[in-house]
């Protein structure tokens, strides 16, 4: 039996997500043959601020909350962290399970029922239109709905719940900041000028906005642009991919759902169709 090729063999993938949110991507890629480089390129931090947290929770236990969206993973994981903190994480949770949770994603969801929460609603895409899709079957007309979430978050969702009626909150539990400037990123400032590096992943807005602020210690931004624009760039999202785009940088990749393993995927399916770009 001839033994097939893995399908990243000997491809170098930069991965910009957190540290603590990059074990799946990364031994993805991994197991199809990539050496797949880390390089954070945000740092994700809680918001302990017990005035916002007491009026949240007050508003749950008094029923005026009817829908809660958990935007990711780590939203739900900050808010864990804010309510052990302030010790109140058990009457938290009790209050959240009266009104109908909306997760974003799978993982988000299973986090969510780890923690004894239903999850009602799970949108079919994993991003603010989906979860406008989902409901827009429901009458939301006065229906009152908080959605926790980072305090980099752009205004779609906040905007067209309203149009549609519902009187909305926001709940930032947490946000991110940029890294330290590691030699790991000179290490891919100098792979990218020397065409070591196939492929870069970027998993957020702050990732691609980061990194090319932060890789300007080492090189300038047009020449930055130009060595991206050789190379293969995947998305997680089609608002990373539009950020990416505004700056000049041409997106290859975008998975449908906003997965990593998706993403992986479709990397798999690019690498398979086309050879590295050269000058």
């Amino acid at each position: 039996m001839v033994r097939r090729e893995a399908p990243l063999k000997g491809k170098k993938i930069v991965i910009t997500r957190p540290r603590s949110q990059a074990k799946e991507i990364v031994e993805s890629i991994k197991a199809l043959g990539g050496d797949a480089i880390l390089l954070p390129m945000i740092e994700v931090t809680t918001i302990y601020d017990k005035r916002k947290f007491d009026d949240f929770h007050r508003k749950l236990a008094n029923d005026q909350i009817d829908y809660i969206v958990f935007m990711s993973v780590n939203g739900v994981k900050s808010l864990i962290d804010i309510s052990k903190r302030f010790q109140k994480k058990s009457l938290l949770l009790n209050a959240i399970r009266k009104a109908v949770v909306v997760a974003l994603g799978d993982k988000t969801a299973a986090l969510l029922r780890f923690e004894g929460v239903d999850v009602k609603i799970i949108p079919r895409e994993f991003n603010s239109k989906g979860v406008v899709e989902a409901l827009s079957n429901v009458d939301l007309v006065h229906k009152k709905i908080h959605i926790v979430r980072t305090n980099a978050a752009n205004d779609y969702l906040r905007d067209r719940l309203l149009k549609h009626g519902a009187v909305v909150s926001e709940y930032y539990v947490y946000g991110s900041k940029p890294p330290k400037v590691s030699k790991g990123l000179k290490t891919v400032v100098n792979g990218l000028l020397n065409n070591d590096i196939w492929a870069m992943v970027f998993t957020s807005p702050s990732t691609v906005e980061n990194f090319l602020v932060l890789s300007g210690q080492f090189i300038d931004r047009k020449r930055l642009i130009e060595c991206l624009n050789r190379i293969a760039i995947a998305a997680i999202g089609p608002v990373t991919g539009s950020t990416l785009a505004r700056e000049g940088v041409q997106v290859n990749v975008i998975p449908k759902r906003s997965l990593s393993l998706d993403l992986v995927e479709e990397l798999k399916r690019y690498a398979s169709r086309f050879t590295r770009r050269m000058f």
